[in-house]
């Protein structure tokens, strides 16, 4: 495909909405007809906390020959979160011949994680999936795909490179409460069906799935108890975003009058079966829920 024609065009940023971009072919003075300057503005406003509004302007000027001016877009590259600095992620020479090569920084991060060195694009700064989507330099909420744009011998070619920064379970299940008081009159009988929320896994996909267990292992040691049989937890949704915490649903029936304060753990692995958390690395975490009996 070829550089648009004159007009108004729409695209999409990943971090500040949308940009219109307005592309005007200049004819310039030259003994060779074919030269042409494209020149490329986006506008954009945005609002400053006093309610102002200020004009962003973007203005590239590229010298091309339309004549031979093309865009690739690239496979999608699928790289790893945490890689080490210098790691080479594509050679973009692929002709064996010289040429020239411009990053662009249309989003304001790409210089900042990406270089270009001897014809090859390496990582400048380490990439940490979960700090992109939250910043909100990924194109989706859960799926962190961004694009490096690259200028080739001042505007012969433009190259569109989607990357997919693939998720590593580098973190564990984290509660919104550490900690949860319940009270209960002494002569309640009839079962309680508690909602609380749980925690939240800022991992992609199996690397975020959590699994609960309940722990009696601070109840009165002379109180013999099967946590199983009296204290129920259901989730009722999963988180489907970052910062969301999945909806638990504590249920237990009567508890007597032996104990007044009953402790429960509910415990959150990251990885399924749990077992494969006991024997290797244990991303987890916890919460702690006090259930107390008042006097009628």
């Amino acid at each position: 495909s070829s550089i648009p024609p004159s007009g108004s065009h729409i695209l999409s940023s990943p971090d500040s909405g949308h940009y219109r971009v307005y592309a005007q072919k200049l004819i310039l003075e030259d003994d060779d007809d074919d030269d042409r300057h494209i020149l490329i503005v986006c506008k954009k406003k945005k609002k400053k906390k006093k309610k102002m509004e200020r004009l962003v302007i973007l203005a590239m000027i590229i010298e091309v020959s339309l004549s031979t001016t093309s865009i690739k877009t690239f496979t999608t590259l699928e790289m790893k979160e945490n890689l080490p600095v210098g790691t080479s992620l594509l050679q973009l020479n692929q002709q064996n011949h010289h040429e020239k090569y411009y990053l662009l920084n249309l989003s304001g991060f790409e210089r900042k994680y990406f270089r270009i060195e001897h014809e090859n694009l390496l990582i400048e700064k380490e990439i940490d999936r979960e700090e992109f989507l939250q910043s909100k330099r990924c194109f989706d909420r859960s799926y962190c795909l961004i694009e490096i744009h690259i200028l080739v011998n001042d505007g012969q070619f433009y190259f569109v490179i989607p990357i997919h920064i693939v998720d590593v379970n580098d973190n564990k299940p984290e509660f919104k409460n550490r900690f949860i008081h319940l009270k209960l009159e002494e002569n309640s009988s009839n079962e309680h069906q508690i909602p609380i929320e749980g925690a939240f896994d800022g991992d992609e996909g199996v690397n975020g799935a959590i699994v609960y267990e309940l722990d009696c292992s601070l109840m009165n040691k002379n109180h013999e108890m099967n946590c199983s049989n009296v204290f129920h937890l259901n989730i009722l949704s999963r988180s489907q975003f970052i910062n969301q915490y999945d909806q638990l649903l504590l249920r237990f029936g009567y508890l007597g009058e032996e104990e007044h304060v009953y402790k429960l753990i509910v415990n959150a692995f990251d990885c399924n079966p749990v077992e494969k958390c006991r024997e290797g690395r244990r991303l987890n975490n916890s919460m702690m829920i006090e259930i107390e009996i008042l006097n009628s």
